[in-house]
């Protein structure tokens, strides 16, 4: 029955839908799937991705129908008669149309082609009332500028750019969403970790404050020795309280940021550091350079810059439209002959825009886009080192990191050590207060030490993995292709 009851009070947090044991990854993987960041970054690459697709659907063809059923006027209009007067008559009809057209962009050539098909019927109400249809089977259209700027041609480069830079981006976001959650996590730790120190202090506290009373009316120390001793509790108890509020901020923190239901008395489980791999600074800049989203937005810039250069010049120059259609159409009282009684209709037009003179405004454009151009590139050329630098510097970081981490560690153990050497000397009168003191302000310094380096580890870990879009642990690309 023992047994029984422990394994209820055990699992009786996790039957409650609340968790009271907590490790880092756990934190890590809900903040990724929870967090208010998280979905921010979910929803700006959906907006991304429809955005692509809005771009290749306009290299597929478009069918639209367009009708109006019906249009009816009934007005007052003059009528031209034959010997050349006007009359006013009142006229009575009713036109209803459809057509039905598919349209279809030329990416090679900026220009379009469409095919469309309608139907048309007029009826005349009135002493003369009568019905008839006017049918375009078929006609085929076509618009081409020579000499023009083509989108399609640009949009090619760009778009794609656009839409991997956004993927990219959508897992860099995710990973800051990660350094967040490791910061909330350790937070967290920090606070739990001040108050079982707080705690422990104001019970050391309390029992040698007890013992210096005894000591006191011995005679064997002085009265502001035993008056530091009672400041001790004082402040001990102060430091107590704060630290519970702290906590209780941080365990709200996490849950908010997570969306985990955490018990009060929640529990941590420490990150172990591994130290099976390495980094390698120059798999690190090249992982950056493959999966990085900064990457791809020095490309899309220098495209860019050389979009406007190319629309800059050809606005500047001569401008040829050719506009030419054929098709069928034909008219009946019956629907069905006017579709056999067709005729050809044609039409081409070509227009031309030629600039005279404009004041040096073309030159201007060009020039203005000339300069743009070399800007850009400087500015790429400057992104790109400083890029690379970042990843160096990060990798750099991250080794010293491993080193601190263990360091720490083992101060952390030795802080602990000395400052239980020196509460049992000071207990049998070898050592005095101010010993105990700083034994006791290395003890925690050390702690809070250790905690910081782990802090410092796991962010630069998750920054390292941020910054090349690369786990280096499990030697795989974070991105899916």
């Amino acid at each position: 029955m023992k047994n029984i009851v422990l394994v209820f009070i055990t699992f009786l947090p996790g039957l409650l839908g609340a968790q009271n044991i907590l490790d880092l990854q756990t934190v890590v993987e809900n903040a990724k799937a929870n967090s208010p960041d998280a979905a921010a970054a979910k929803t700006r690459f959906e907006n991304s991705d429809w955005t692509f697709k809005s771009y290749k659907a306009n290299f597929l063809p478009a069918v639209s129908l367009s009708s109006t059923l019906p249009n009816y006027n009934s007005s007052i209009t003059a009528y031209d008669q034959d010997d050349g007067t006007q009359k006013f008559i009142r006229r009575q009809l009713s036109t209803s149309l459809a057509n039905l057209t598919v349209n279809q962009n030329i990416g090679l050539t900026g220009g379009s082609v469409s095919l469309s098909t309608g139907l048309q019927r007029i009826d005349v109400f009135g002493p003369n009332s009568s019905t008839s249809f006017l049918s375009t089977p078929i006609s085929i259209g076509f618009n081409q500028k020579l000499f023009g700027f083509n989108q399609f041609k640009w949009q090619r480069q760009t778009e794609p750019l656009k839409y991997n830079e956004a993927q990219h981006r959508y897992y860099e976001d995710m990973e800051a969403v990660a350094i967040k959650a490791v910061n909330l996590y350790f937070d967290y730790y920090d606070a739990k970790i001040a108050f079982e120190l707080a705690k422990l202090n104001l019970a050391n506290s309390d029992t040698l404050y007890k013992i210096s009373k005894g000591r006191y009316q011995l005679g064997k120390i002085a009265e502001h020795q035993l008056l530091q001793m009672e400041l001790n509790v004082l402040n001990a108890q102060k430091s107590l309280r704060q630290a519970r509020i702290d906590l209780s901020n941080a365990l709200a923190q996490i849950q908010n940021y997570t969306g985990l239901q955490l018990t009060k008395d929640l529990d941590l489980i420490p990150p172990v550091m591994t130290d099976t791999f390495s980094v390698d600074k120059n798999k690190a800049l090249q992982m950056a350079l493959k999966y990085r989203a900064d990457v791809m937005n020095m490309q899309r810039q220098l495209v860019e810059a050389e979009q406007s250069m190319a629309q800059a010049r050809v606005n500047a120059g001569p401008n040829i439209t050719l506009r030419a259609m054929y098709g069928l159409s034909g008219s009946n009282a019956k629907v069905g002959n006017s579709y056999t009684s067709t005729l050809p209709q044609q039409q081409f037009q070509a227009g031309f825009t030629v600039p005279v003179t404009n004041w040096g405004k073309g030159r201007a454009q060009i020039k203005i886009a000339e300069s743009n151009l070399y800007l850009t590139k400087l500015q790429v050329e400057n992104q790109q080192l400083n890029f690379k630098q970042e990843v160096i510097n990060q990798v750099n970081q991250f080794n010293f990191r491993k080193r601190e981490y263990v360091i720490a560690a083992k101060s952390d153990t030795i802080g602990q050590k000395q400052y239980e050497i020196a509460y049992k000397r000071y207990k049998i009168g070898k050592i005095d207060i101010t010993d105990l003191n700083i034994a006791l302000q290395g003890k925690d310094q050390a702690r809070r030490t250790h905690i910081r380096a782990m802090r410092n580890y796991w962010v630069d870990f998750y920054r390292l993995r941020q910054l090349t879009l690369y786990d280096f642990e499990n030697g795989l690309p974070l991105i899916a292709e």
